[in-house]
């Protein structure tokens, strides 16, 4: 078999171990210490992913440098791979890039690739964008799925070349054709807010399943609120809850908090509270600001944890701190009624007018009544005064108006205690984490 065949290079560019006919590994593994170019990198490739033989980077580093050697470029890649990484060998990016080189300059799609990320990160080698477009664009156009997802890369962030999403879209589309998940999971975003594209959520159901079925957790995580939603698809609470479950248990925050909101509110599966707060706690803790306010809910109320009010005043401060309006309301609300945290009118002023700004018509209301009562009571004291002063002299008109303006100001503070009451109790039997 000719080393620099297109063949050769695209059956050894795979991830994963690729048997060759039936030969077994002490085959390859004579045919390598008999000085075979070719047994020698598929020896390296078995220790390398752990196939036929136990996992040792050692090894495989061993046998890559052997083949590389002698000229085998997808051993030359992959000896430049375990530099990148430390794998087997200390780190180092020149010799990173110095093995990558080799094994472009031989027409190895894959090397030119990973050498344009080199150059666009500047390590092992001078910083060059131009430079690390233009191995991308090589790559892509010998149709290498990871060239022409870092074009597509390039085209859609801008970086060393003009934005341009439309042909983003399309070298995506390119790399997806050939089954890489995650440019399938963008071609299935490009079509769900028309980047690129025109908008069509058929299209984007499509990509996003193909994505899915390759075990991508953000595909399965979108697919999972298409079904939700009925995005392309008929609404299916079951099927929804099912790619939330995939995709939670495989680490996806988004995810995460579907799966606690699907078990909150019983969508696709029984109620269950305490299953909720166990999702909504592992999406707060990679920072899902959404997770968080929820969590907030339950540590607040008591349902499904024990009640904890400084967690209640800490998740909610997390949340607002990252721009969430709702959480901005709420944690007002904590530093108005000392829910964990003491009273303060200036901070609850504060946290109610920001989340006010962003269009929350609750925190607008929570701004007037704290103010309305703030105002009130400092008004009621005010003429308490000013009346006792009167009537220490005796002074009947004033004891006249002194009756009613009493019981007209009592009437409102008794109305404000009702409604903090109310408002206690209503909080501990209502969901509102909109």
């Amino acid at each position: 078999m000719d080393l620099k065949s297109d063949d050769f290079n695209v059956m050894l560019s795979k991830e994963r171990y690729v048997q060759i006919e039936k030969q077994s590994f002490e085959d390859y593994k004579a045919a390598a210490e008999d000085g075979g170019a070719v047994a020698r990198h598929i020896m390296g490739k078995a220790y390398h992913f752990g196939k036929g033989v136990e996992q040792d980077y050692e090894r495989a580093f061993y046998w890559y440098s052997l083949a590389a050697n002698q000229g085998v470029g997808p051993a030359q890649h992959n000896l430049g791979l375990l530099y990148g990484e430390g794998w087997g060998v200390d780190k180092n990016n020149e010799q990173e890039v110095f093995w990558y080189q080799k094994a472009a300059r031989q027409g190895f799609s894959l090397s030119m690739s990973s050498l344009g990320a080199c150059y666009l990160r500047g390590e092992g080698v001078e910083k060059d964008e131009k430079k690390a477009f233009e191995l991308f664009k090589s790559s892509a156009d010998k149709g290498n799925e990871f060239g022409q997802r870092w074009l597509a890369w390039c085209y859609e962030h801008g970086r060393c070349v003009e934005q341009d999403l439309s042909l983003a879209f399309h070298w995506n589309k390119q790399a997806a054709k050939q089954n890489h998940a995650t440019s399938q999971c963008d071609v299935g975003r490009y079509y769900l807010h028309g980047l690129g594209v025109e908008k069509d959520y058929d299209k984007a159901f499509y990509w996003f399943s193909l994505s899915a079925e390759q075990e991508n957790p953000v595909a399965q995580s979108v697919l999972g609120a298409c079904y939700f939603f009925g995005l392309g698809v008929v609404v299916d609470y079951k099927k929804a809850f099912h790619w939330f479950e995939l995709a939670a248990k495989a680490g996806d925050a988004y995810a995460q908090y579907s799966l606690g909101a699907c078990y909150a509110y019983g969508h696709g599966v029984k109620k269950d509270y305490e299953l909720a707060v166990h999702w909504f706690e592992k999406s707060a803790n990679q920072q899902n600001i959404q997770a968080q306010k929820a969590l907030a809910w339950y540590y607040e109320t008591g349902n499904g944890v024990l009640q904890n009010h400084q967690k209640t005043f800490s998740l909610y401060q997390q949340a607002a701190e990252h721009g969430l309006a709702e959480a901005q309301y709420h944690l007002g609300r904590c530093y108005q009624y000392k829910i964990g945290v003491k009273r303060n009118f200036r901070l609850a002023t504060y946290w109610y007018r920001l989340s006010a700004k962003s269009g929350n018509t609750k925190a607008s209301r929570g701004l007037y009544r704290l103010w309305e009562k703030y105002v009130l009571f400092v008004t009621w004291i005010l003429l308490i005064i000013w009346h006792l002063s009167f009537l220490e002299r005796s002074d009947p008109i004033s004891l006249f108006h002194f009756i009613p303006i009493s019981l007209y100001f009592g009437y409102f503070a008794i109305r404000w205690f009702c409604e903090r009451k109310n408002a206690k109790k209503y909080s501990k039997n209502v969901l509102y984490f909109d």
